[in-house]
């Protein structure tokens, strides 16, 4: 493993002990989601058409009850890596005191509004910008409106910043900013770009912004998974494309890793990224959709790229694929999302149960509604506890454990606790 040795941020592992994690509460633009932003598809003119103001969420949020979740979720963080659970809107703050990066980031998002929807920032307004303050204006620049003034600036509110899941992704010392593949995303992307650039956390840090370098292509960071320091597995998926995957392939080998897999999934809104069917949640240990294992319900190419070479491997059994990928002294276990029946695999999925993540070997957080997957992790010798009893207890001992925060809300907008989270660096292995 190559990783600069004088870096803050490494990650080679997805379940190694957690040391900082990058979060972003939920807040004022969930109040600016609107019904027809929860329809993926509108009717006009007798056709059915997209629906351009679309904003990736299923149903309105309960702001509040929606804070109360997300809270559970930061005091486990904070309780795990010793206090190093950071906001993102804490970091964009930081660098709204630059006074020449706040003005980039105003012309950046002023761009990216008039490409995005037609209509340019009046002079007027972005002057009002550049007067604000730095609390003032990263509330603006997230919900797209300055609630003092009623003021609308910017068309959509970042109602899916609270996944930072996709906004970036370490990969060994790499910090990738990404692109999102739905353009309603892209200006989460630029506010991202200027905190890993200009951040103080991150001045010592490699950082590769993606639209800088590949502009008109995406990927996002819930197609990654890091198995170990030497393999890099990325979803092929709605988001994720493969030409983006060989684009950034030389900056992950030049990290140590010797081979990436790409594995191309059904295009569609319940398979977006990787992590909606699997996570990897210990050494030999997966919660699985199983649907995704079955070749006659979805037939998959797995892409192997090295540093000379890239073949397409035709398969139809993903366990083959882990076997090979994770290395791993025990047996592989496939830990089924929604049990044995099928309409809870297809309703937990959907939920988020395979979505689940990794505090440390076998210590892992998920929805407490999905009861199935839950009843599945107690049947391979999982413990149950609750955010309360995980913070206020010694849980060293439990060598599989499951923390079961509420979700209802948090996952209106197709996410779960992976989602929810940024991993910035995890305990190495010596």
């Amino acid at each position: 493993m190559r990783s600069k040795v004088n870096s803050r941020y490494i990650v080679n592992s997805e379940i190694n002990d957690l040391n900082s994690v990058l979060v972003h509460t939920p807040g004022i633009e969930h109040s600016y989601l609107l019904p027809e932003n929860t329809f993926p598809y509108i009717t006009k003119n007798n056709q059915i058409i997209s629906n351009e103001d679309f904003l990736l969420f299923d149903d309105l949020i309960d702001v509040k009850q929606a804070k109360s979740e997300h809270k559970e979720l930061k005091d486990i963080l904070k309780n795990q890596t010793s206090g190093n659970c950071l906001e993102f809107s804490d970091l964009l703050k930081d660098v709204l005191n630059l006074d020449h990066v706040k003005k980039k980031i105003i012309i950046d998002c002023a761009i990216l509004e008039e490409n995005l929807n037609g209509a340019s920032l009046s002079k007027e307004k972005i002057n009002t910008l550049k007067k604000m303050d730095p609390n003032d204006l990263a509330v603006v620049l997230i919900s797209g409106r300055d609630p003092k003034t009623n003021t609308t600036f910017f068309k959509y509110p970042l109602v899916n910043l609270i996944y930072t899941r996709d906004i970036a992704v370490v990969i060994g010392s790499l910090i990738i900013v990404t692109w999102a593949n739905k353009i309603v995303r892209n200006r989460e992307n630029i506010l991202t770009k200027y905190i890993f650039k200009y951040n103080e956390l991150f001045s010592n840090e490699d950082v590769y912004v993606f639209n800088d370098n590949h502009p008109g292509l995406s990927i996002e960071g819930g197609d990654f998974m890091v198995p170990n320091d030497e393999t890099v597995l990325i979803g092929v998926s709605e988001r994720t494309t493969l030409d983006a995957i060989k684009l950034i392939s030389q900056k992950i080998f030049d990290q140590g890793f010797k081979e990436i897999y790409g594995i191309e999934l059904p295009k569609k809104r319940s398979l977006m990224h990787l992590d909606t069917v699997i996570t990897s949640i210990d050494e030999s240990e997966f919660i699985v959709f199983p649907p995704i294992l079955e070749g006659k319900s979805y037939h998959y190419n797995v892409h192997r790229i090295t540093e000379n070479s890239c073949n397409i491997i035709p398969e139809t059994d993903l366990k083959n694929v882990l076997v090979r990928l994770f290395k791993s002294k025990r047996d592989l276990s496939l830990i089924k999302c929604g049990s044995d029946n099928k309409t809870n695999q297809l309703r937990e999925q959907w939920t988020d149960g395979a979505n689940a993540f990794t505090l440390s070997p076998g210590k892992i957080i998920g929805y407490d509604h999905n009861i199935f997957t839950i009843k599945e992790l107690e049947n391979n010798g999982y413990s149950i506890t609750k955010p309360h009893d995980f913070n206020s207890t010694n849980t060293d001992n439990h060598d599989n454990l499951f923390i079961g925060i509420s979700g209802l809300e948090l996952g209106r907008g197709r996410g779960g606790p992976r989602c929810l989270t940024l991993p910035l660096s995890r305990s190495i292995d010596e």
